[in-house]
């Protein structure tokens, strides 16, 4: 059995693709904070609480730079249902999150299916809106 496992690795050892394989690997977590957040701007809002933020702590801590969350986009390009009724996302909590990561910096905010009138007198505290906020 050692002596197959020995064969194998000797067979990867000489192949030239399997090398340029390795060589092309890279370090997400050395990514640029620039560039992680332009990507990060693509992803979008949901996926970056969702999921994104969560790979590494070099991705977590470019998540949390309030110039991220200056547009926030919490309309799901899913079904609404998909999330709405899921246990593991609160979209709400969620958007309290980036709103709270704008860090007073927030010019622009869409959501769609799940905006209360608490989410919408938070948002309008969190931006010191005076002017009465309906739907």
């Amino acid at each position: 059995m050692a002596e197959a496992a020995a064969a194998a690795a000797a067979v990867v050892d000489q192949d030239p693709a399997l090398e340029a394989v390795e060589e092309e690997t890279r370090d997400w977590a050395e990514m640029s904070p620039d560039l992680l957040s332009l990507v990060f701007e693509k992803v979008g809002a949901l996926g970056v609480l969702c999921a994104a933020q969560a790979v590494c702590p070099a991705w977590r801590s470019v998540s949390l730079q309030p110039q991220l969350w200056r547009s926030v986009d919490m309309r799901n390009p899913w079904q609404p249902w998909d999330l709405m009724d899921s246990d593991e996302f609160d979209l709400e909590r969620m958007a309290r999150n980036a709103i709270d990561r704008a860090d007073g910096n927030l010019v622009e905010i869409s959501f769609e299916y799940f905006a209360t009138d608490d989410l919408i007198k938070y948002v309008s505290e969190r931006l010191n809106l005076e002017a009465e906020v309906g739907f």
